[in-house]
């Protein structure tokens, strides 16, 4: 899936958590269809606000919305937003803190860190 959405202009989708991230991370703008209240919703409301998505009601609108959006500068804004919003390196950056709190402090020496130890 990862490469598919690579290769595309934007995502067509309903806004959960692990499709609306994927996306962002690859600074994807997204089209939504009919968000199910809750999470979705939420999700929805923040991405149209933030200007990476639209919102479509009705799927017979879909052709209509496309045509105005591919090769659009909206598209372009939008995809801008996304790559903002994104965090690509967001499990990395997790992994990190884990095994900064986890590891060890030294005895009366300075702790230099895992990342400046190499340790990634």
């Amino acid at each position: 899936m990862h490469e598919l959405m690579a290769a595309s202009d934007l995502i067509l989708t309903k806004p959960g958590g692990l499709t609306t991230s994927e996306s962002l991370a690859l600074g994807k703008p997204l089209i939504i269809l009919n968000p199910i209240p809750g999470q979705e919703a939420a999700n929805s409301d923040f991405l149209l606000e933030r200007g990476a998505a639209i919102k479509i009601n009705r799927v017979e609108d879909l052709p209509f919305r496309l045509g105005q959006l591919i090769g659009s500068q909206k598209l372009r804004d939008m995809a801008r937003a996304a790559k903002q919003l994104g965090r690509p390196k967001a499990a990395r950056d997790i992994c990190l803190a884990v095994l900064q709190r986890l590891a060890p402090r030294p005895v009366g020496g300075s702790h230099r860190g895992l990342a400046a130890s190499g340790v990634y």
